[in-house]
């Protein structure tokens, strides 16, 4: 799908039974910026997802709820959202110790709070 001009990609909140895969492409510059609440409560949702983060400063809520959710997101810019990703994870229940450590390794998300519950300790 191609997004060149689309700036919001919040909230298909909701969509509980939500599992397809989605790349979100851009032929010139990507100019989304928010993607909070994308997959609010989508908790079946753990499909393949590419987005160019680049510009996005907004991931609040992201995946809150998506409890099946755990793919490895750490290729994704987080620039421009690391100030704002409150509860960016909460409640995505399967997401591993291996994917969240890897997003801790990531220097601008090293003291985010992610919101994972429990949080997972990395070394």
């Amino acid at each position: 799908m191609n997004i060149d001009k689309v700036r919001s990609l919040e909230g298909i909140e909701g969509a509980e039974e939500f599992n397809v895969p989605l790349q979100f492409l851009c032929t010139n510059t990507c100019v989304v910026t928010n993607t909070s609440y994308m997959f609010k409560n989508a908790s079946a949702f753990n499909s393949y997802l590419y987005i160019d983060t680049t510009n996005v400063s907004n991931m609040r809520h992201m995946f809150y709820n998506a409890r099946k959710f755990n793919r490895d997101i750490s290729n994704w810019n987080y620039q421009k959202a690391a100030s704002n990703m409150k509860y960016f994870l909460y409640g995505a229940t399967a997401f591993s110790k291996e994917n969240y450590c890897k997003l801790k390794a990531i220097s601008v998300l090293k003291y985010v709070d992610l919101g994972l519950t429990p949080p997972f300790s990395c070394k």
